[in-house]
């Protein structure tokens, strides 16, 4: 598998290039699929540096929001509770203040995932509550495919592998 070997090496062999982020952000992607917490351990720790940041991929810099959103689906993957809220407020915060919508609506649906799976008093409202806030976004936004995973999720149908 490709992220075996990438991820391995806490991301030494991907080019500290203007793709860096973008290929990171991969990884970080692929972890909770995987339900990998030792892999999300990894790439934590080569994300840490970037905890405030706006992801800006590629040199067209294209935005993908709160670098902060990507610690938290790690610290979510390895279950550090603490660790993931901090981090999914954070980047609900951010995205809300640079008006991210389609990167707000992703941190919704991922923060609501983490509540769900840590379900604590309380966390299944606020979870619904954010999945249906990010159905509307992704909706007004033509985000077919999350606005799809979101309705499922809603529904309590089967949801494919998707990080949001």
């Amino acid at each position: 598998m490709a992220f075996e070997p990438l991820a391995a090496d806490h991301g030494t062999t991907i080019p500290q290039d203007a793709l860096w982020v973008a290929c990171m952000g991969s990884l970080v992607e692929v972890c909770p699929c995987l339900g990998d917490a030792r892999r999300a351990a990894t790439v934590y720790q080569c994300f840490t540096p970037y905890e405030g940041a706006n992801s800006v991929m590629g040199p067209t810099a294209v935005s993908y929001g709160a670098a902060t959103r990507y610690l938290g689906m790690l610290a979510a993957t390895r279950s550090p509770w603490g660790d993931a809220q901090r981090h999914g407020e954070d980047a609900l915060a951010m995205n809300a203040r640079m008006g991210a919508r389609p990167w707000l609506a992703h941190t919704q649906s991922q923060y609501a995932i983490m509540l769900l799976a840590r379900s604590q008093l309380g966390d299944g409202a606020q979870a619904v509550s954010l999945l249906d806030e990010a159905r509307i976004t992704a909706r007004a936004l033509g985000m077919r495919a999350l606005e799809e995973r979101l309705t499922a999720r809603l529904e309590q149908r089967p949801m494919p592998c998707a990080t949001a």
